[in-house]
């Protein structure tokens, strides 16, 4: 039978850390500090573990840095209004 159980994810990132925006703490997944950086996006409905594996994969074939947040209203970010996901505020905090 095969084991559906969430992993850790200090499983595959180095920290989790938060980063405060006005009243909003946005989630990010770390790994690496030096070389090329890539910032992988998740789509609707996931957060930034959804890239773990990968970037696991990325990792152990380059030295670089990851950066895998969680948007506005998913994972563990946590906004004063999770539910504006118009394009203004997500550019607003995303630039």
């Amino acid at each position: 039978m095969n084991d559906f159980s969430p992993l850790n994810w200090n499983d595959f990132f180095d920290k989790m850390e938060s980063v405060q925006v006005d009243d909003d703490v946005f989630n990010v997944y770390v790994k690496g500090s030096r070389g090329p950086l890539f910032l992988l996006l998740h789509g609707g409905g996931y957060t930034g573990l959804s890239w773990a594996v990968l970037s696991e994969q990325i990792s152990s074939s380059i030295e670089c840095q990851i950066l895998a947040p969680d948007l506005r209203g998913h994972g563990e970010t946590k906004t004063k209004d999770d539910n504006n996901l118009s394009a203004e505020n997500q550019i607003r905090y995303n630039n």
